[in-house]
């Protein structure tokens, strides 16, 4: 099962249980999620009340806690962040030719000091049922 940019619009705990009930035993489930964990970033959004006509009613960046407890129903979990906020701006500020330096200089950065996670945007997680 893959699910790409779909959970932060779900309720995660009826999700996590029906994802459990449809994958057969050895199965697995890859998400690719937004994170925001970030208290910063949360308050800063907090104050830009802006929210589009057709937002669902769950929808927002989920955190890294919301994964793990959306995981917890399964045997095995691994997951990897990418993407640490200056990505986007640097895509922007530098020649298409560049693109490719960027996102190595963030896999380099999160490689290196794993703690820079935290500040990711993006999460991919591998969930297995035995």
């Amino acid at each position: 099962m893959f699910g790409a940019a779909i959970l932060h619009h779900l309720d995660l705990a009826l999700t996590a249980r029906e994802v459990h009930r449809v994958l057969k035993p050895g199965g697995r489930a890859i998400f690719t999620e937004p994170i925001r964990n970030s208290r910063v970033l949360a308050f800063l959004r907090r104050l830009i009340p802006y929210q589009a006509a057709d937002v669902s009613p769950f929808e927002r960046p989920l955190r890294q806690d919301e994964i793990e407890s959306f995981a917890s129903l399964f045997t095995r979990q691994r997951w990897r962040r990418f993407r640490l906020p200056l990505v986007p701006l640097l895509r922007l500020a530098l020649p298409k030719s560049a693109e490719r330096r960027v996102f190595e200089w963030d896999r380099t950065l999160l490689e290196r000091w794993p703690r820079l996670g935290h500040f990711a945007t993006v999460s991919v997680f591998e969930l297995h049922k035995m």
